[in-house]
């Protein structure tokens, strides 16, 4: 028998990354086979949970060591709000990777970039996958959205915003040719959050572009673009167009038994994206518990509901992450929150459907 004698303190740090459930840095590659995310090559079902201020909070390695055990992977935002007090509560951030200059341009922020390549590095180092998701509307200067006396931020309340979607597209493929190196290959894009919204009133030919321009900077990517778009039919449709990798959709209509309707979108997305042909996974990006009366329940259900009818990948949303500036995600999550994700992997374990390759 062969006998391998590690270095002392090579030996540490595989004990380290073992004892904590950890992969090591190198065995991060997230893809896509047919209708499954894959990691590192084999089919998983991944669960997600929102951590939109990731970029900001002062303990990065703390939250991820928390959620390695319990999650796949997390959603945070390149472009994020600030928040304030006020009728309009939304901040233009200075903290957003993407910026605008005094000519109009889009433009990376250095210092944002590199933190942003922190956050990633540590994630993959506890092995979570990142939904790095991008807003036009929360960049200022990149749409006509602009900022009230007091810095607040109203949603428009007739036309739908303005954005220069040739800028913002630029923007984004500087990120992905920084981000082009296989230590990131851990992440994947949502180009636009919810799409059509009308604080950015995107439109097909708008994204169609930003697609093109990212895509040509990264071929490798995974892009998608997330929509509150029911209808399958519409939806599919625009996968297919913009060439996406995913469909990537947000539960709606909200509203109470929201978690009980997740099963019926996602079999109504796979019959339409099947009828054109279409392999993709589907993304349940974006569940909300906000005022529909059950809670956590709604999570359980949503959650096995989208797995049982072939979802790919499922997000749990939380507002605890989206302002951590003072804290991490660990402290801002409350009792139930932390029980759920303690339960998360076993509920889809449970509900996966017969035959299904995706394990966790």
């Amino acid at each position: 028998m062969m006998t391998l004698v590690l270095p002392r303190l090579a030996l540490a740090a595989a004990l380290a990354l073992a004892s904590i459930g950890l992969a090591s840095p190198a065995e991060l590659r997230l893809g896509v086979s047919g209708t499954h995310f894959t990691v590192n090559g084999k089919p998983r079902f991944l669960i997600l949970v929102s951590d939109f201020d990731a970029l900001d909070t002062p303990q990065i390695d703390r939250d991820f060591e928390y959620l390695a055990p319990r999650v796949d992977g997390v959603r945070i935002f390149a472009t994020w709000w600030d928040f304030g007090p006020g009728r309009c509560p939304l901040r233009f951030s200075p903290s957003a990777v993407i910026g605008v200059d005094g000519s109009g341009k889009g433009v990376v922020r250095p210092d944002r970039l590199a933190r942003l390549q922190t956050v990633l590095d540590s994630a993959r180092a506890h092995g979570l996958v990142v939904d790095l998701s991008f807003a036009a509307d929360t960049v200022e200067g990149m749409s006509s959205l602009t900022a009230g006396p007091d810095g607040g931020v109203c949603k428009p309340s007739g036309s739908a915003a303005r954005v220069n979607w040739p800028e913002y597209g630029k923007a984004i493929a500087a990120v992905a040719t920084a981000l082009k190196a296989p230590r990131y290959s851990h992440a994947f894009f949502d180009l636009q959050n919810e799409w059509g919204h009308p604080v950015n009133g995107a439109k097909e030919a708008d994204l169609l572009g930003v697609v093109r321009t990212v895509r040509a900077a990264d071929p490798d990517r995974i892009l998608t673009i997330s929509s509150f778009e029911p209808d399958a039919a519409k939806h599919a449709g625009s996968v297919e167009r913009l060439h996406l990798s995913a469909l990537n959709f947000h539960d709606f209509p909200r509203g109470r038994g929201w978690g009980s309707r997740t099963a019926t979108q996602v079999a109504s997305f796979r019959r339409e994206l099947a009828a054109r042909g279409i392999m993709v996974p589907i993304y349940d990006g974006e569940p909300d518990p906000s005022g529909y009366g059950k809670g956590l329940e709604e999570f359980e259900t949503s959650l096995m509901g989208a797995r049982r009818s072939g979802a790919a990948a499922w997000t749990f949303h939380t507002r605890a992450g989206h302002q951590l500036e003072k804290r991490g995600l660990v402290d801002a999550l409350d009792p139930d929150a932390r029980r759920f994700l303690d339960e998360a992997r076993r509920v889809a374990s449970r509900a996966a459907p017969a035959g299904d390759l995706g394990v966790n």
